[in-house]
């Protein structure tokens, strides 16, 4: 697995990430406390790519993460997502 890209780099990459996904959470649609989250967790070898990204508001950031402690797989958040929300990205 490649190494984590560098501070700037990622910075741009969060960045694009927000643009991409119109500065709205993908779950809810909050404008307000965004994050950039891996859908697939680094820790499990997910990289730092566009496609393994998406942008969440804190509170369904942490339902994400919370959901993947019982159980839930990235499609179940990206299923979701797209579900519950028209702002949700196809890229």
């Amino acid at each position: 697995m490649k190494d984590r890209l560098d501070p700037k780099a990622y910075a741009r990459l969060r960045d694009q990430v927000l643009r991409r996904d119109a500065w709205r959470c993908q779950w809810c649609g909050s404008l307000h406390g965004l994050e950039v989250h891996h859908l697939e967790h680094r820790s499990q070898g997910g990289r730092d790519l566009q496609e393994n990204l998406i942008c969440l508001c804190h509170r369904c950031h942490k339902s994400a993460h919370s959901a993947r402690r019982i159980g839930f797989e990235k499609q179940d958040v990206i299923g979701n997502a797209r579900s519950r929300h028209k702002y949700f990205s196809e890229e």
